[in-house]
């Protein structure tokens, strides 16, 4: 640095600089205080940019400008006062300044884009009367600020400029404020009080409403904790009211015929909701993650339900009124135990009190719940009808129905049985994904398509890692379940015909995969699977299980596929494949030989109970997220060949504690492992050597 110094954390500027140049100082940690000259007039972009260890600054009153960006990540700073000589403070200026309590600022006219955004200390400033433009972000999750007077010479706000500053108790807005962009609250969720002064010509909070009211309109735009919402309110703001933990209770007028999107989405602790008569539509997400909420009562003059409800859990009972044509779902509402549909619906019914809206038209279940009986008649069950029914433990699908849609019974993590009737010829992606409970799966001979892994699809059986049997009914023309192997294969008869032939397509906690296979398709591979035991006969030409390994091994290239519980991995295997053990709970120790000179992506991810790895080979690289999820794990023995280690490889291993390497090699693993684990290495002792 030609023009600056730093001296034992000083920042030096040479007397006579006028201006501190862009990226002066940028990224110098070392620099603990700075004292700039009286000569200088302006300060750069970029110029302190994350000095993180700067805790004082002066700026000297011949200061004018300080550019965008000149402090932003100066964690270490507590105050800061910046001169009336400043006409201009950038954009960013003390962006993420996270250690910055209090501000004094000079006579400005604009607070620019995102200055104190992410200033999650701040709990002190003071707005200029100067002031007439708040611009967006400006104190962007600024969450220890718990009030802030709003100058009545203000006249516009902008959008998301409060966002996140969830320490706001209170907001007065005055009467000269003529502009407020999208969301300038959003966020805000510990909001009580909202006051719009009176005179303001474009907005108000009517009726000590504790809301703002777009007056011409009479659209609610941003509500809090204790809103009451005025009978006189048209239409609420998207998002209007979202994740306010304490708004227990909203009467909405009939006034009111539009709800936004998002509106009370997550206000957990919505109890109570009287709907308005005027309403037709209740648009996506509008009461997602109400958790508290456990009735609701539509109006006869609603036609279509989007998917406002998903995530409400202790939502018990809905019933369907007539008016009612178009509904999308009610995913992980799994508190569901009843439901009805109004006897005169030419859309919908609840035919034989089956506790499930089945589409007329379609002959398809729309949605179910844990107490649905699913009738006869019906020809399929619609994408996520199911979705989140965590207490739904058993399911009978009549012989009428041939499909089961996407995602159709996605996390039912209590279901553990399901009989699949004699006519089902498709299962589609995800349908029992998740299922953690299901046991045992027998596929009817019927079956003549299981949507496959690929690129953004996964199998119906994704994640249904406690799977203990499988079985194809023979007479399948599709799929087998060959030598009573406990997997699925896809055989390459019927609509595959000569097209990939014998091909492993879904296993269990014990399969033995037959010498006959020819490919192990990527849904066995992509997949979290809780596997005991797996093996290969003997004579596949194309993977094998050498040394009763209790793995599945490509044979060429020796490669581990598929890994187990039991693994013992042979020292002939060259790399274990990406996603090999992923979400093996019974996993609690592996050692990986000096053969082995890679190991994939997410090979041993979320194996939760995984406690002891030891690793011998020459790895070039540990790659991101190989380990994550692994919350057990305690010890890790590393050899002298690991050169690489991903910042992230490691995430989430919370239970580590030690890292055993060879002697005189400490500082080499120091230097690679990621910072926050260096400390956890330790030498062990060489050896002692033989006599002769």
């Amino acid at each position: 640095m030609a023009k600056y110094e730093i001296k034992d954390g000083v920042g030096i500027i040479p007397k006579g600089t006028t201006e501190i140049a862009k990226n002066a100082f940028e990224g110098c940690t070392e620099l603990t205080s700075i004292v700039i000259p009286d000569s200088v007039t302006e300060i750069g972009w970029y110029a302190f940019k994350n000095c993180t260890s700067l805790t004082s600054v002066v700026i000297p009153s011949s200061v004018t400008k300080i550019g965008g960006c000149a402090f932003e990540g100066c964690a270490g700073l507590t105050e800061v006062s910046v001169p009336e000589t400043v006409t201009y403070l950038g954009c960013s200026a003390f962006e993420k300044c996270t250690g910055l309590k209090k501000v004094s600022l000079p006579q400005l006219e604009t607070i620019e884009d995102d200055l104190f955004k992410g200033c999650t200390g701040l709990t002190e400033i003071i707005l200029p009367t100067t002031i007439k433009e708040i611009e967006g972000g400006a104190f962007w999750g600024c969450t220890g600020l718990t009030s802030i007077v709003i100058p009545n010479s203000v006249t516009k706000i902008g959008g998301w400029a409060f966002y996140e500053c969830s320490g706001l108790a209170d907001m007065t807005i005055p009467a000269s404020v003529a502009k407020i962009e999208q969301r300038f609250l959003w966020g805000c969720v510990g909001l009580n009080s909202i006051v719009v002064e009176e005179g303001n010509p474009k907005y108000d909070s009517r009726n000590h409403c504790n809301a703002l009211i777009e007056t011409e309109s009479n659209k609610l735009l941003a509500g809090c904790n204790t809103t009451v919402i005025p009978n006189s309110v048209t239409e609420i703001n998207e998002s209007a009211f979202e994740g306010f933990k304490g708004l227990q209770c909203a009467v909405i007028p009939d006034t009111v015929t539009v709800i936004g999107k998002k509106a009370f989405k997550g206000c957990t602790a919505l109890a109570d909701v009287t709907l308005s008569k005027s309403l037709t539509v209740l648009e996506e997400e509008v009461f997602e993650g109400c958790t508290s909420l456990v009735n609701i009562e539509f109006p006869n003059s609603l036609t279509k339900i989007k998917n406002a409800f998903n995530n409400c859990t202790s939502l018990a009972r809905l019933f369907i009124p007539e008016s009612v044509t178009d509904i999308y779902r009610f995913e992980n509402c799994s508190g569901l135990t009843s439901i009805e549909v109004a006897e005169n619906n030419k859309t919908f019914d609840s035919r034989n009190h089956c506790n499930a809206i089945i589409d007329k038209e379609r002959k398809m279940l729309a949605v179910g719940c844990r107490n649905t009986v699913i009738p006869d008649g019906i020809n399929s069950i619609g994408g996520e009808a199911f979705s989140g029914c965590k207490d739904l433990t058993e399911i009978v699908i009549p012989d009428s129905v041939g499909i089961i849609g996407s995602y159709a019974f996605e996390n039912c993590k209590g279901l553990k049985s399901v009989t699949f009737g004699n006519s089902l010829k498709r299962i589609n992606e995800c349908a029992f994904r998740g299922c953690i409970s299901l046991e045992h799966i027998t596929i009817p001979k019927s079956v003549n398509y299981i949507e496959e892994t690929s690129a953004y699809v996964y199998s119906p059986f994704f994640n249904c890692r406690n799977l203990k049997t499988l079985a194809v009914e023979k007479g399948n023309t599709e799929y087998d379940s060959r030598n009573n192997c406990n997997a699925i294969i896809r055989t390459g008869r019927g609509i595959y015909a000569g097209i990939n032939t014998n091909v492993l397509m879904v296993v269990c906690s014990s399969t033995v995969v037959p010498a006959t296979v020819n490919e192990v398709h990527k849904s066995v591979i992509d997949c979290p699977k809780n596997l005991s035991t797996i093996s290969v006969e003997d004579g596949n030409p194309y993977y094998d299980s050498r040394e009763d390994c209790h793995a599945i091994i490509h044979t060429e290239s020796n490669t581990l596929l598929v890994g187990s519980a039991s693994t013992v991995i042979p020292n002939t295997v060259a790399e274990i494949g990406n996603q090999a053990f992923w979400g093996n709970d019974d996993l609690t120790e592996i050692t990986i030989p000096k053969s082995v000179k890679k190991i994939g992506k997410y090979s041993f991810l979320e194996c939760s109970n995984l406690k002891t790895v030891s690793i011998f080979g020459p790895i070039a690289l540990i790659d991101e997220d190989t380990f994550r999820g692994c919350t057990s794990l305690e010890t890790l023995n590393f050899d002298t060949g690991i050169k690489k280690f991903h910042p992230a490889a490691f995430v989430t291993c919370t239970a580590l504690k030690t890292i055993n390497v060879p002697a005189k090699k400490g500082d080499y693993y120091r230097s690679r492992l990621p910072e926050n684990l260096r400390d956890l290495v330790v030498e062990m002792p060489t050896a002692p050597k033989g006599k002769k």
